[in-house]
Parts: structure tokens; C-alpha cells; sequence
């Protein structure tokens, strides 16, 4: 028997929350996984995905070995048998290598995201060796492509206030987000400012955990997001609440701004937005006499037609009043990217060859295989992602996949089982015509 070890980690997968744990190691195989009571933002606890990750690590059906296809696409386990890896690693180089050959190497198109993160295994390596090859680039816009311009054009990088400040908030406006569903570890810090007297407001369509958890639920109809902030700053406007000294040192476009809330009276705002004119002052009226306010913005809402927009009008309103000159106030969109890596000389090291090649979109996968792309892509290798179940125009994407003249390599640890299947861990279909996986971590599941 070897000895019991035990070792600091943290959750590879794309989260806000990122829980730090400590896992049991019992002779080379991972036996126990629980939160790390000393980190000072997850404080010990981990979401129920992550409290059963050993279950996913070692679980009977996860992969151990390579899978080819013998039978056709769309018919799921049925259609594979194992391989060995030798095998499967040919099959896969001469997949590749046939559509190099016959319509040149940006027929090759990697699709990926976050599905278990890291700089090494999600962001660096598979895209170093398709740069290398000269396959097409992905333009990785599946999440918070329009956030993330947002916050460039308005704060110059993707910046706001750190989680754990908003203890200091008297005011907190989780603006389209649910953390108790989608980032736990910031309300233990909400409820903590609330002890300290914050009120704290909820905007969501939907009646969510948190808004029922929250002093006010306010639900404006889906996409008028932009015209709420619009209507809110103009309160704040016309009750002289606005930080002139502040907008003045630290900000350009001011004036500008302050004449086109001409254009939106809070009575229009509320209109727009299904809201009693009412609601829309309150709020405003809070907003403007509370300091510092905190404003969380989460990332659903920039799913609809003019969410960059949406979100640069809610990221302003804590510089029309200032807020960001108190600890706890501003506007928190995103902490990815509050602390820089550059990956680039890991991507493409000083002296290796990366021929200059076409970006395609990976949020028009569907287009893009149906017809878009000029070469054709008629190579796809899908690695931490699962695009049958996140990327848009899923029926066109389907068929796209069911093309009979497209190679396609899935790297998961998760094999083609039935649609049925929950998505969370990759687990449904995308037809493969060879599966690969990493070898699991040992046979012992404990929560």
C-alpha cells in the first residue's frame, strides 16, 4: 500500500467561483475531494457539480481507452468500438492529413472553450499545435465575447471591483445574475454586507433563488437592460446626484452623455422595460443617495440582440455616480482578466513556424459547416467544448456534423452516450468519427 497523501487544487472548470480544494490521494488514486476552509473566498465550500467531481473522474463510464466509429453518425455508443491508441492516433493523423492534402490546412478547424479550463490543457496547448499546423484560428465568442468589448470600450480592460469589497456596499444590484446558483461564493460576502445594513436588488425576468433571496426583485422584460440603465442615469441626473468632480477627473464623454439622457425619461424606460414608472424611481432614487453602491452584472443578458450595448449603460451608472472612488462600489462584470497571464509565447513559442491563417467564428459553427467557409472545413477537432448542447442554430449544426465528407476527432472523458445523457460534463454526442480521453485518476468514487 502506498501512503495517504493530501494536495491543494482548485476546480479547472469555467466558473466565477473557482473552488479551492484539498484532495486525498490513497495509493496513486484519488479518494476524497473537499473544499479548503482556509482560502479566503471559497472558504470550504464547493458547488454541488464540484462536491461530486470524483464521481465524474472515476465513474464506469468514462473513457479509458480510444473509440473509433463503425457505424453511422447521430447512433451513439452502439456505433464505436475501443481501439488501441495506436490506432486511434493514426486514424486521426491520416484524418487530418487527408484534408491538408485535398483543401489545404485551414480545412482544419479546432473548436474549443473552457470545458475544464486551464492555461495548459484548455488555452495553450491545443491551440499551439493548430497554429503550427496552420489550421483556421477560432474566434472564441461563445461567452463573453460582447462583455468583454463592453468593458474595452468603456473602462479600457475588462476591470471592476474585487468580489470579496462588497461587504463595504450599502447598496447591491445583481444585475441579471444568480449567485446562489451560478457564483456561491459571493453571497456569503452579499449576506455579510446586508448584516451591515446594504440593501440589496435583484434585476432578473425571472423569479430566481437569489431574487427571492433579495429586499427587492425587479423583472424587466427580457433585452431592455440598456433602457433601464438608460432610465436610472437619468434619474440620477435630474436629482443632481451625479459625481461632477469625478466624471470630470476621470472620465471623458460626460456632457455627451448626460444630453441623451434628454431621450429617456424614466417614464419611457419603464415603459420599454414592462416596469411601473415607479419602480424605475425608487430604484433610482436608492442608487443616488446610496454610497457606495455595487453593481454585479451577470452574464446571461448579454445574450440578446444589443447586449454590448446593454452592458457598457449598466457599467456606466457607477461613474456617473462615482461609486468607484469607495471601496465596494462600482460594477463587476467579469474577474477574468483582473489579473493578466500572457499566453501568447506558450501559443506560439518564439521561432515556430505558424503560418498566417482565417479566424472563423465559433458561435456560426453551424454556418461554417453548412456551407459558410470557403475552403470547406472538413476536418473539425472538438476538445473542452460540446457544441451540439451550447452552440447556436443547433438543427442546422446537426446536420452540419452528420456531413458523410467531415472528420472529426472528439477529445473528451466522456464517451457518445445517449442524448438523454445530463450536459454538464460533455457527455452528449457530437458524432465523432474517433473519441480520445485521458485515462482516469483511479476506480474509487467518495464524495
Amino acid at each position: 500500500m502506498g501512503p495517504v497523501t493530501t494536495h491543494p487544487g482548485a476546480c479547472p472548470l469555467d466558473c466565477p467561483d473557482t473552488c479551492v480544494w484539498q484532495l486525498t490521494v490513497d495509493d496513486g488514486r484519488a479518494v476524497a475531494l473537499r473544499g479548503d476552509r482556509d482560502h479566503p473566498f471559497t472558504r470550504g465550500a464547493l458547488c454541488g457539480k464540484v462536491n461530486r467531481y470524483l464521481d465524474a473522474v472515476n465513474g464506469p463510464d468514462r473513457l479509458t481507452t480510444p473509440w473509433v466509429r463503425t457505424g453511422p453518425k447521430g447512433a451513439g455508443r452502439v456505433a464505436y468500438r475501443p481501439a488501441s491508441w495506436d490506432e486511434a492516433v493514426d486514424r486521426v493523423a491520416a484524418g487530418l492529413r487527408a484534408s491538408i492534402e485535398r483543401d489545404g490546412p485551414e480545412s482544419v478547424l479546432p473548436y474549443y472553450f473552457a470545458g475544464t479550463m486551464g492555461l495548459v490543457q484548455g488555452w495553450t496547448m491545443g491551440p499551439r499545435l493548430f497554429a503550427h499546423l496552420g489550421a483556421s484560428r477560432l474566434d472564441t465568442t461563445i461567452c463573453t465575447a460582447a462583455a468583454r468589448a463592453a468593458l474595452r470600450s468603456l473602462y479600457g480592460a475588462s476591470v471592476g471591483f474585487e468580489p470579496e469589497s462588497i461587504v463595504e456596499a450599502g447598496l447591491i444590484v445583481l444585475w441579471g445574475a444568480n449567485p446562489l446558483v451560478t457564483n456561491l461564493h459571493l453571497w456569503p460576502f452579499v449576506q455579510q454586507a446586508r448584516e451591515r445594513g446594504a440593501y440589496v436588488v435583484t434585476i432578473d425576468p425571472l423569479r430566481t433563488d437569489t431574487a427571492a433571496r433579495s429586499d427587492e426583485h425587479v423583472a424587466p422584460l427580457p433585452g431592455t437592460d440598456a433602457a433601464l440603465a438608460l432610465g436610472l442615469m437619468r434619474h440620477v441626473r435630474d436629482a443632481g446626484a451625479a459625481d461632477e468632480a469625478w466624471l470630470a477627473a476621470h472620465t471623458t464623454g460626460w456632457p455627451e452623455l448626460a444630453a441623451r439622457l434628454d431621450d429617456w425619461p424614466v417614464e419611457r424606460a419603464a415603459a420599454e422595460c414592462g416596469l411601473p414608472a415607479g419602480t424605475v424611481r425608487r430604484l433610482g432614487d436608492r442608487i443616488a443617495t446610496t454610497r457606495p453602491t455595487a453593481v454585479r452584472v451577470g452574464l446571461g443578458l448579454q445574450r440578446h440582440h444589443g447586449a454590448g450595448q446593454a452592458i457598457r449603460a449598466i457599467c456606466a451608472l457607477p461613474l456617473v455616480t462615482g461609486d468607484f472612488r469607495y471601496p465596494g462600489g462600482g460594477a463587476l462584470v467579469t474577474t477574468s482578466g483582473h489579473h493578466p497571464v500572457d499566453n501568447g509565447p506558450v501559443i506560439r513559442p518564439a521561432g515556430m513556424p505558424a503560418p498566417a491563417a482565417r479566424s472563423l467564428n465559433m458561435s456560426r459553427l453551424a454556418a461554417v459547416l453548412t456551407g459558410e467557409a470557403d475552403p470547406p472545413v472538413t476536418s473539425l477537432v472538438v476538445f473542452d467544448a460540446n457544441p451540439v448542447a451550447t452552440a447556436p442554430d443547433q438543427a442546422r449544426l446537426l446536420a452540419g456534423l452528420r456531413r458523410a465528407d467531415l472528420f472529426t476527432w472528439c477529445w473528451s472523458s466522456a464517451g457518445p452516450t445517449p442524448a438523454t445523457t445530463p450536459t454538464w460534463c460533455s457527455r452528449r454526442p457530437c458524432s465523432p468519427s474517433t473519441w480520445t480521453s485521458r485515462r482516469p485518476t483511479g476506480t474509487t468514487t467518495r464524495r
